[in-house]
């Protein structure tokens, strides 16, 4: 859409594996938080936030979120689409009362141990959807067919 309209784009998802450049001059760069890790841009738009705030306790999403947020020098702008936005809206208006300081709760030895729990499962999910992409792209499926799948998939078990 932005090209449609004379917008100069650099999506570093169609970006050969041996790029490594980050930005072309005049262009706008598309990126996914693992492709953004260790650069850092004037602005950052971060689209979709309401996909992470469908399970606002999910710490990995969170991180991504403000691992995105971090990548900026100066500005940052948040979409997405409510209710589910509504609720980072109301957690970044509560930053602001509290003069951009960030407060955490210390958790528990108990709720910790659940946490790590809840992580290890998360990253063994995201392991065996990896082996089975994998698997997929050797069967002749493209990227975009194993990403609809997956996310299709995604959105019927959250339902």
């Amino acid at each position: 859409m932005l090209e449609r309209k004379g917008i100069k784009v650099f999506n570093l998802q169609n970006a050969p594996s041996n790029n490594i450049h980050y930005k072309i001059e005049d262009h706008i760069t598309l990126s996914t938080i693992y492709k953004a890790k260790g650069n850092e841009a004037g602005s950052i738009y971060i689209v979709g936030i309401d996909a992470v705030f469908i399970d606002k306790d999910d710490l990995t999403a969170r991180n991504k979120i403000f691992t995105a947020i971090t990548r900026s020098k100066g500005w940052v702008t948040l979409t997405g689409i409510k209710p589910y936005a509504d609720f980072c809206k109301k957690e970044v208006e509560e930053l602001f009362e509290k003069d951009l300081k960030l407060v955490f709760k210390q958790p528990s030895e108990e709720d910790v141990v659940t946490i790590k729990q809840d992580i290890s499962e998360q990253q063994r999910k995201l392991n065996e959807m990896e082996r089975i992409a994998n698997e997929l792209k050797k069967l002749g499926l493209s990227e975009d067919e194993i990403k609809e799948k997956f996310l299709n998939r995604f959105l019927n078990e959250k339902q």
